[in-house]
Formats: C-alpha cells, sequence, structure tokens
C-alpha cells in the first residue's frame, strides 16, 4: 500500500445494511473483495483495557492503524491498502484469508508449513525494527499461496514499550495463538524454530523462566483446561522447552 485510493466509490447500502454489532465485514465490489472497517470499538477485550487502549477515541484508533499500515508498508511488507477514509469508518482491500482461519481446516503437515511461514515473516519484520503489536494467526493472511501479509494493526502493545519489548510481545502472540491448534507444544516450538534466535526470543527466554514454576504443575493438564489458560502453559513450556534442547 502506497496511499489512499481517490478512486473508490463507497456502497452506502452495504455500511448501511451491515450487521449491528459487526465492526469489520467484507462485501463484493467491482474493484473485487474489500473490508469495510468502523472505527468505533466496544473494547470487550479485556487485555485492550487493561492496557488502556480504551482511552483513545474512535478517530484516534483509525489515524493510528492507518499509520501503522503505512510504516509497514515502508519496510516492503505486505499490507491491506487503505482505499477510503472516514470519520467512523474506512475501507480496506482483501489480501487473503488469515492463517487463524486456514488453521482451522488444514492438515497437521499444512499447519506446520503456515506456522513456519508466519514465523519467518515475523523475524523479517523485527529485523527491519518493525513491530506488529498484536501478531496473531487471525492478523496474518496467506495472499494467494506466495506470501504472508499482515492485517488489523490494532496494537495490543502498549505505545511506550521498548522495541524490544514489543517484539517480544509479537513473539509471544505468535506462539500464544498456535498454541490454539496444539496442546502438544509442537506447532510452538516449530514457530520459536522458524523464529530463529534473536532479542525478541532471548527476552521470552527469562519470562518465561520466571513463569515456569508456576506453569509446570499444570503441563500434565493441558487437555481439560480452559482454552486460555492452556495457551499460555503450552506457550511457556514451549519457550523453555527449545531453550534447554
Amino acid at each position: 500500500m502506497q496511499g489512499m485510493s481517490s478512486t473508490y466509490t463507497i456502497d452506502w447500502d452495504a455500511l448501511n445494511d451491515a450487521p449491528e454489532r459487526a465492526r469489520t465485514f467484507k462485501r463484493v465490489t467491482p474493484l473485487g473483495e474489500v473490508w469495510y472497517k468502523r472505527a468505533e470499538k466496544d473494547f470487550r477485550n479485556k487485555l485492550q483495557v487493561l492496557l488502556d487502549r480504551h482511552t483513545a477515541s474512535a478517530s484516534e484508533q483509525q489515524e493510528e492503524e492507518i499509520a501503522c499500515i503505512q510504516a509497514v508498508a515502508r519496510r516492503g511488507f505486505l499490507v491491506p491498502e487503505v482505499l477510503h477514509v472516514a470519520p467512523d469508518y474506512m475501507v480496506l482491500s482483501d489480501i487473503g484469508p488469515s492463517l487463524h482461519q486456514l488453521m482451522h481446516k488444514a492438515e497437521a503437515e499444512t499447519r506446520r508449513r503456515l506456522t513456519a511461514r508466519a514465523a519467518a515473516l515475523l523475524q523479517t519484520l523485527h529485523e527491519s525494527a518493525g513491530w506488529h503489536g498484536n501478531a496473531v494467526l487471525r492478523n496474518m493472511v496467506d495472499h494467494n499461496n506466495e506470501q504472508i501479509g499482515l492485517i488489523d494493526f490494532e496494537r495490543t502493545a502498549r505505545p511506550g514499550w521498548s522495541l524490544a519489548r514489543k517484539q517480544s510481545y509479537d513473539l509471544w502472540q505468535l506462539l500464544y495463538s498456535t498454541a490454539r491448534f496444539d496442546r502438544t507444544s509442537t506447532l510452538a516450538r516449530h514457530a520459536l524454530q522458524s523464529y530463529g534466535d534473536g532479542p525478541a526470543r532471548r527476552r521470552l527466554r527469562w519470562f518465561s523462566l520466571l513463569a515456569l514454576p508456576v506453569a509446570l504443575p499444570f503441563v500434565p493438564f493441558q487437555e481439560i483446561m480452559k482454552r486460555d489458560f492452556a495457551q499460555i502453559v503450552v506457550t511457556i513450556y514451549s519457550i523453555m522447552y527449545n531453550w534447554i534442547y
């Protein structure tokens, strides 16, 4: 994405007829499939509330996301094109299905391949001094089976964090999201191997070392835990496993 399109024509019926609570929704247009994204968000995500993201106005959140898209695009990564911006919504090009969506349907080997590609992309982004802010699988897409793209830059990381901390958080989010599909930690460990070594991975090792005494007793019970907590345990275990072995 190099800029905002001046030729895109808004489908007002699509905007007005959208599901009442749908903040993002897809529509087919002469330009192809596009995403309408409302600026307003109700912040049901408790983590975002905890990180004070709810203090920003809807327009400020939208401006921040557009700036993030542009910054990542300048580094040469695939992101949606911003086709139209209005005070209360924006329209973005569709660049492919999310990896989260694809993982749901995929066999084990395909999941490993998608995980490896996502981790390699994240490493490349970090090496360029960039970061995503919420690098879970649902915020990465497969573009024509050729390239991994990045979407949804509503960052849950605090703006005041150091770059190293933001990148560590990115890697944590990726590992955490792979654990949704595999509680044996195989996918998360494969992601770490594909990401390679670096400051973000080393920083996570020390965090996981501190958290290990709390997580370790729960490892045998991963299959019966509530999903979110199980994902945290699997993520910590995978980081420590790769460090030791």
